[in-house]
């Protein structure tokens, strides 16, 4: 009879876990004042820099603020200028013992009161002028604008449930997936190190699978994303991180993420 030696050789299994993507860095793009919305400068899916024009927000009431701040401001300087005057006045009086010096103390105390309230007509033009500023939303990071549920002419104030736009920052993406119990002791077990993370970074890169099933070009590397085990499912968080310098990968996108295993 023929005979047949059996050898044992490496192998390589793949274990494919489905995860959700998420950008490194998601920013909601809400209104801190009230007002109309005036002008969207920017389309759903474009690619934006840090600091571009994003939004403008109309509401009349803010630039008569500034107006009426500065209004306030002249006043106050008008009444600054006299009781300056008035303390000018009464020093040398004081000097020649025309007048008590209780005098000059009520003129300077005056004196005191206006430039206070010089201070304070220009504390409400800073806050004016920040109000106006709010009215003007601009980009503070670079990324992909989401979806724009607002039209322009709708009203939007600080407190609307929805935001403007969602704003991704996907230089990097994270892939979140779940590993069960069992799962991570048979990946870990035999790994060097006295942490769970330690041990995660002798795992090989994984493989995100695309939606076409193509492999992903670039490699991921695993790392922790919960240190806790959910009692509810007996599973535990971990997210992929890969570098996505084409865009191919977006936001909130559906992925499967391959690992690697080999056993000797």
């Amino acid at each position: 009879y023929a005979v047949l030696t059996i050898q044992t050789h490496p192998a390589t299994t793949y274990n494919d876990f489905p995860a959700t993507m998420q950008g490194e860095n998601i920013v909601e793009i809400r209104p801190m004042v009230d007002g109309y919305l005036e002008a969207i400068f920017v389309q759903e899916g474009a690619t934006v820099k840090k600091g571009q024009l994003l939004f403008k927000i109309q509401n009349p009431m803010y630039d008569q603020a500034v107006i009426t701040a500065k209004a306030a401001i002249k006043i106050a300087i008008a009444d600054v200028n006299t009781a300056r005057m008035d303390v000018e006045k009464v020093r040398p009086l004081v000097e020649k013992e025309i007048v008590s010096k209780y005098e000059l103390e009520s003129a300077n105390y005056t004196l005191q009161s206006k430039e206070a309230g010089l201070a304070q007509a220009k504390a409400n033009l800073a806050n004016a002028n920040t109000n106006v500023g709010y009215t003007t939303l601009r980009s503070p990071q670079d990324g992909i604008i989401g979806s724009i549920p607002y039209k322009k002419g709708a009203l939007v104030s600080s407190t609307t449930s929805s935001p403007l736009t969602i704003l991704a920052n996907t230089n990097n993406v994270f892939a979140y997936f779940s590993w069960s119990e069992k799962q991570l002791l048979t990946f870990l077990s035999n790994k060097p190190g006295n942490t769970v993370q330690e041990r995660l970074k002798q795992l090989p890169p994984v493989t995100r699978i695309l939606a076409d099933g193509t492999e992903y070009p670039e490699k991921g590397r695993i790392e922790t994303a919960s240190g806790l085990i959910t009692t509810e499912t007996g599973t535990a968080s971990f997210k992929a991180i890969f570098p996505n310098p084409l865009g191919l990968i977006h936001s909130g996108a559906r992925a499967v993420v391959r690992l690697e295993q080999t056993m000797d």
